[in-house]
């Protein structure tokens, strides 16, 4: 009889054993069964996220193809909200290195600070870009041959041109005032501003710097680069348009009279820009449309 309960209370206990095995097993596999593979993912999308950021790092993101450009200050949204951050930093430890909005336009990139030049009252001002028109901004990489970084003295004239090449666009224009930053053609050019015939604005230099447009008069003096369809020089009426509006625009800007619009041509005596040196008439209704235009910023935004 002993044996028999022995015997149950052996085969009762194994039972019991196997289903405490069994109901372990259970818990392991209900609460924590997701622990391997879910380590695994997780480590496999680290290891994506480090590769996606590797493979990012290498790629060149140009500015206004996949960014956002500010009309105002020529900055992307994202190099926008970085500098509010460091505004912010810097406010936090008490330095004061931050620039006002538009002051952009004359920040020496390479630095990260303001040049001292006279000009930098304009940029300091929040009205200064009151009323600008719209703009393509492809500033050209510093360089000795087209962008040298120079400040400007100060904008006495407004400088009126007329490109090379008859039925070129704006950005080969300023692609070309790129290609001279090697030097191998041992030339400088550029302009500020160039107009394309279908009226877009490409912005090539900062207003705070110099352009190689206007020979000795480059240090006081904003350029204008219109495109032309043909070998008269004559523009198209978009072309004509937007030189109007940007043209009277800068006048208003940097508080100068639209008698302060100037040709090439009255720099140095070249045909420049040509069908307004052939016809004087022409350039007569030009600089009077330029006149009508800064009237009317006048009078919607007042003087400065």
């Amino acid at each position: 009889m002993n044996k028999r309960k022995n015997s149950f209370a052996i085969i009762i206990t194994c039972i019991a054993a196997v289903l405490l095995i069994l109901v372990f097993i259970f818990i392991r596999m209900f609460f924590f069964g997701g622990t391997s593979s879910g380590t695994a993912k997780s480590e496999s999308a680290t290891v994506s996220r480090q590769d996606a950021e590797t493979e990012n790092a290498g790629q060149t993101v140009l500015v206004g193809e996949a960014d956002v450009i500010d009309e105002l200050t020529g900055e992307s949204e994202s190099a926008s909200e970085s500098k509010e951050a460091d505004a912010s930093s810097s406010a936090e430890s008490g330095s004061d290195e931050s620039a006002p909005d538009g002051a952009s336009a004359f920040i020496n990139p390479e630095t990260g600070k303001h040049w001292n030049s006279p000009l930098e009252r304009y940029f300091y001002d929040e009205d200064f870009f009151k009323g600008c028109p719209k703009r393509n901004i492809q500033l050209l990489t510093p360089n000795e041959y087209s962008r040298p970084q120079t400040p400007i003295d100060e904008v006495n004239d407004i400088v009126i041109h007329y490109v090379d090449q008859p039925g070129s666009t704006a950005m080969d224009n300023r692609n070309y005032f790129e290609s001279l930053k090697t030097g191998e053609e041992g030339r400088s050019a550029s302009s500020h501003f160039i107009i394309s015939t279908d009226g877009e604005i490409v912005q090539c230099v900062p207003l705070g710097e110099v352009a190689y447009a206007s020979n000795h008069r480059n240090h006081d003096t904003i350029s204008i680069e219109c495109c032309h369809p043909d070998d008269t020089g004559e523009f198209t009426k978009s072309t004509y348009k937007a030189c109007i509006d940007l043209t009277a625009w800068l006048c208003y800007a940097f508080e100068i009279s639209p008698d302060h619009v100037i040709r090439h041509y009255d720099v140095t005596g070249k045909d420049c820009p040509i069908y307004y040196v052939r016809h004087p008439d022409k350039w007569a209704d030009l600089k009077a449309d330029v006149s009508k235009r800064y009237d009317k910023y006048v009078k919607k935004y007042g003087y400065g």
